[in-house]
């Protein structure tokens, strides 16, 4: 399984006469589900008088989807509130006629009356519980458009009931509705029950929301995940994101709670170490943990003590910076507002001027720095004439930030990590002479592909170990890979290539498992300098073996960055010459090259004229067709 778990440090360097604080960037990649857990789930529709028209006619749509995609395993319970506590659908199957009768129910929902939301949302959440056997996840969904102005209000007691409830395995996530609901309680709510908070400016994205939160908590497939750090003696952890952390003694626990299949979840952590002696080491441990063994990844970050010249003079990782300061940015925008809505606008203003001030200092000449520090700026000239509306969308935007969520209030999408994470990973891995033949920095979506490119990448290595170069990124595919035999959606394989263009000078090539859209074995993204090839296409039609097809579409690809314009799928020439140039990218055509072993004269003049090491170039040729006839010696 490719590992979970990415982290990178803003300084290794730490301070030898003073303590010294070391920002860690900490993403965590959910691997994608082998089954689906049991789910059940509790829908709590406030119908109070206020929701009457658009808002409860979507919210119901939206319940009836949600319902809908469940299955005949999963258990569900339908609540309606307003000055009273309705229990429309008990918790129990899923099936059709249950599904059936939900829909009546909520097709016969009517608005009247004020808004009992902790009694409601109780109601909802013991619904749940009720439907937890077999280890399904609870998920418990609330609904409102209003102020809880019955039965119990105070909010530090309601959150404290969702993080009880949590405890006992009830997930709550909150949805408010326009402008008059409570935003801090509901966002309060979702993080302290582990769930999410959405916010729906207009009645429109009520049945969107609630469809897409009953789609995610279906695709949950780590429950309870936690970071856990050991740090050094004396050394302690805070963190922007709105995660718990418990510390005992030199650990600490980051409760990150479920993730869904494929999420990248990313946060920053801040370790404060004591001073030291110049020269001592330290080091750090992390690694993730869950209940069900999910997750995998470790980390192990060593710091050295050095003097105060030294310490100066160490770069920082500007990436790290950015990331770092719009984490606690976030963190600040949403403390300020709190301050505004208490009636101290201008205790929340200082807030963020002296933020502001803070990252203009810490930026030098760095763009997005110096930009970030304006708009913060900007938000505390005018905090004080902020308005409900204004406060629910920074509620929402913060939320997101700090939670990896998107404008749309799902899991955030992958492109923008993969790319990342990439870029990192193809760095560090690929070596070889700068003007090799070929240059090739391969990407894999599981283990199998990539001994398929080790095995061929060493051969082709060993053939001439001056005209071939290759990295691999061990499952830095698996995210937007469709899985063997399934189709790849071309969104997915325009954002594995996109996420691939940022990383260096070499030809990227994705060895998928997924089959591409038109059945063909590869793809050419001339724009991001990346192939997208299919495993499965080959494997289901080719006869040499896969170990060959992964060295000849190494070559191949990998030509095309001293070749500009030259196109493998087009033959070089109209008659056959035994000669890699004979024949296109079909499998047929691919077969006869692999087979073929040779260049043509031509071809040789061709190549040579483009600057490359014709003998090295022909070397690799010929090794790619002994691995197809003698796979199991080039193997050992």
């Amino acid at each position: 399984m490719p590992r979970s778990l990415h982290v990178r440090v803003d300084r290794r360097l730490l301070h030898a006469e003073a303590r010294s604080r070391r920002h860690l960037r900490v993403d965590v990649v959910a691997p994608r589900r082998q089954r689906r857990a049991g789910l059940s789930l509790g829908l709590v529709l406030d119908c109070s008088g206020s929701m009457a028209g658009a808002k409860l006619n979507l919210a119901r749509e939206g319940a009836i989807r949600a319902v809908q995609a469940l299955r005949l395993d999963d258990q569900m319970s339908v609540v309606a509130y307003s000055d009273e506590v309705q229990v429309l659908i008990r918790s129990g199957a899923a099936d059709e006629p249950a599904r059936r009768v939900a829909e009546q129910r909520l097709r016969q929902l009517e608005a009247g009356g004020n808004t009992d939301l902790c009694g409601g949302w109780l109601r909802g959440c013991e619904q749940v519980g009720l439907g937890l056997e077999g280890r399904r996840l609870g998920r418990c969904l609330l609904l409102t458009d209003g102020l809880a102005n019955l039965g119990i209000t105070d909010r530090r007691t309601i959150v404290g009931h969702a993080a009880e409830l949590r405890s006992r395995g009830v997930t709550t996530s909150t949805l408010g509705v326009g402008r008059d609901f409570d935003e801090v309680l509901l966002r309060e709510m979702a993080e302290a029950g582990g769930g999410n908070f959405y916010f729906a400016e207009g009645a429109s994205q009520l049945a969107d929301f609630i469809a897409g939160e009953t789609g995610e908590a279906i695709r949950v497939v780590a429950r309870d995940a936690a970071l856990v750090l050991d740090l050094p003696e004396g050394a302690s952890l805070t963190s922007p994101n709105p995660f718990r952390v418990r510390t005992e003694q030199t650990r600490s626990v980051v409760e990150l709670g479920d993730l869904v299949e494929d999420q990248v979840l990313s946060l920053v952590v801040t370790v404060e170490i004591p001073a030291g002696t110049a020269g001592e080491r330290v080091a750090a441990q992390c690694w993730l943990w869950d209940p069900g063994g999910v997750l995998e990844g470790s980390a192990e970050l060593e710091f050295r003590y050095a003097d105060q010249g030294e310490y100066r003079a160490e770069a920082r990782d500007r990436d790290v910076d950015r990331e770092v300061v719009e984490a606690y940015a976030a963190a600040a925008r949403r403390h300020a507002a709190e301050l505004a809505r208490e009636g101290r606008a201008e205790k929340g203003r200082e807030v963020l001027a002296k933020l502001a001030a803070e990252v203009r200092r810490h930026a030098g000449d760095d763009p997005p720095l110096l930009a970030l520090a304006g708009e913060l700026e900007k938000e505390a000239a005018r905090l004080a004439q902020m308005d409900s509306l204004e406060y629910k969308r920074l509620e929402f935007a913060t939320f997101g930030t700090l939670r990896s969520k998107g404008e749309d209030g799902m899991t955030l999408g992958t492109v923008g990590f993969t790319s990342r994470t990439l870029n990192l990973m193809m760095q560090a891995h690929l070596s070889g002479p700068d003007r090799t033949a070929v240059r090739v920095a391969a990407v894999t979506a599981d283990k199998e592909s990539t001994r398929l490119v080790e095995s061929a990448g060493q051969a082709l290595t060993a053939a001439d170990a001056r005209a071939f170069a290759y990295s691999v990124v061990d499952g830095g595919a698996r995210i937007l890979d469709s899985g063997p035999g399934v189709a790849l959606s071309r969104d997915d394989e325009l954002g594995l290539a996109y996420a691939m263009a940022t990383t260096g000078d070499a030809v990227k090539v994705a060895f998928v498992r997924g089959l591409l859209e038109d059945g063909a074995a590869a793809h050419w993204h001339a724009k991001e300098s990346a192939a997208i090839v299919s495993l499965s296409a080959w494997n289901e039609a080719a006869a040499a073996p896969a170990e060959a097809f992964v060295a000849c579409e190494m070559v191949l690809q990998g030509l095309r960055q001293r070749c500009p314009g030259w196109d493998p799928s087009v033959p070089s020439h109209p008659d056959a010459r035994k000669c890699w140039g004979d024949s296109g990218d079909g499998p047929a055509g691919i077969e006869g090259k692999i087979r073929a072993g040779d260049l043509c004269p031509s071809c040789r003049q061709f190549f040579g004229a483009a600057g490359i090491d014709v003998p090295g170039l022909v070397s690799l040729v010929a090794r790619v067709r002994e691995l197809a006839e003698s796979p199991a010696a080039m193997r050992s």
